[in-house]
């Protein structure tokens, strides 16, 4: 693969001159590995990482369709300039929920049984034509632009690292989306689906989320859950375990018979955050062979801040707002996404926004958020190896600060020493031979 076959681009002294240049370098890697580089030094070799040997963004949002209007664009110079080769994105999550009740402690507490904190806009036939018209909007987004590839087999995934395209692998962000049925799954992997995550926030019928459950509180995965995972296993389609309650983790670790994936967590031993995976389940994650797509954006002190300062429960009173008015699943759908309408009920409603938590503005935000992912990535190297992990920043790869984003967090690798090596690994290569693994003799191969 290509992030694997690269050798590190270090200078290397001239044959004659290698007895003379050795305690020159042994003193250099070794104040790198006690001291770390300056910032500048770190972000020049990062660049240089990033423009020669890219990055792969496991877990990534752009929404190419909106409800209204024209498919969206990525901004290719923007990503391609800064080394971005591609990402796996989840279609459908911003539009297809709202929460349903107070989300308070939601990220750092247990959801009691027979608890469902969100649900589903659309639902039955609906939210299978929301999703085939995403998967079209993506195809036409990438017939409108040659620089846009959609990716169906390892062997493109590889040629995305040479090549000047940026690549996509399209993922549902919910098991709700098959309906309830397999002939829909299969459909959906013959029009390129590469990536279901079983659940998002809401939990399914079959499947119990972080911030859903079963009635018994015993659900996990359902018989029909079973088999949606091994359907998934024999057509090549990866299966995401973020979001998954801990039940429906080792639910899914039982029967699957292919490595598992969780696109973006991080470590519950770093942060208390119920969506991270203990120390036990990153061991069985890794033992099956899968990997972890490392997110940072979700740090206890930013949820803590966000929770007090009402935002929660104001987006709560905006949902139900907009559900009472809108029956209509695809009004609905539409209004919840509208910044103008959001802005109106919360006039109507009369609340405070003075009281909501202000996140802090883009290149701070990129800091503090490498910083933490970094901190999760550190941990679970140490509690794993260094094969089994990449990035899933969970982030919008159209927005301008993105590159930005991936440059820091690559910085903030080489600065904690990292070698080329396993930087190529973490930014693409670990994720390359994860999808081989998956896909060999599949139909998705």
């Amino acid at each position: 693969m290509a992030a694997q076959s690269r050798q590190p681009h270090f200078p290397r002294p001239p044959t004659i001159m290698k007895c003379f240049m050795l305690p020159v370098a042994m003193f250099a890697v070794l104040s790198g590995s006690v001291f770390g580089l300056d910032q500048e030094t770190a972000r020049k070799q990062a660049r240089e990482i990033l423009r020669d040997d890219g990055f792969w963004d496991i877990a990534a949002t752009t929404g190419f369709f909106d409800h209204h209007g024209p498919p969206r664009q990525l901004p290719f110079d923007a990503l391609q300039q800064g080394g971005v080769r591609g990402a796996m994105l989840g279609i459908g999550t911003l539009t297809e929920i709202i929460i349903a009740r107070s989300p308070i402690g939601y990220n750092l507490e247990e959801v009691p049984a027979g608890t469902n904190l969100f649900r589903h806009v659309f639902q039955g036939a609906a939210l299978i034509q929301r999703q085939l018209w995403e998967f079209d909007a993506a195809y036409q987004a990438a017939q409108k632009d040659s620089r846009l590839k959609i990716i169906l087999t390892a062997a493109e995934l590889e040629q995305s690292f040479r090549g000047d395209q940026v690549g996509i692998l399209l993922g549902l962000d919910t098991g709700a989306c098959i309906n309830e049925d397999l002939a829909a799954l299969r459909m959906y992997q013959r029009l390129g689906l590469r990536k279901l995550a079983l659940v998002h926030a809401p939990g399914t019928s079959w499947a119990d989320s972080l911030y859903g459950k079963g009635a018994d509180g015993r659900l996990g995965l359902s018989a029909f859950g079973r088999e949606a995972v091994q359907e998934c296993n024999r057509l090549g389609v990866l299966v995401d375990v973020s979001h998954c309650s801990d039940k429906t983790f080792w639910d899914t670790i039982a029967v699957a018979t292919k490595p598992l994936i969780a696109t973006h967590s991080g470590a519950r031993a770093i942060s208390k955050i119920n969506r991270n995976l203990t120390d036990e389940m990153l061991r069985a994650l890794a033992a099956k062979g899968g990997m972890i797509g490392v997110c940072g954006l979700f740090d206890e002190e930013e949820s803590r801040l966000a929770q007090e300062s009402m935002r929660s429960p104001n987006a709560v009173a905006v949902s139900v707002f907009l559900a009472e008015k809108y029956p209509d699943q695809y009004q609905l759908a539409a209004a919840v996404t509208d910044p103008r309408q959001q802005m109106e009920a919360r006039k109507e409603l009369r609340l405070d926004r003075s009281r909501e938590y202000s996140f802090m503005p883009m290149p701070e935000k990129n800091a503090l958020h490498a910083r933490i992912l970094i901190d999760h990535l550190d941990h679970i190297i140490k509690i794993v190896g260094i094969d089994h992990v990449g990035i899933g920043t969970d982030t919008n790869m159209a927005q301008a600060g993105y590159p930005d984003l991936i440059e820091e967090i690559v910085t903030a690798l080489v600065q904690r020493n990292y070698t080329r090596e396993q930087i190529q690994k973490i930014l693409g290569g670990n994720f390359v031979r994860f999808f081989k693994s998956v896909t060999a003799g599949t139909p998705s191969q």
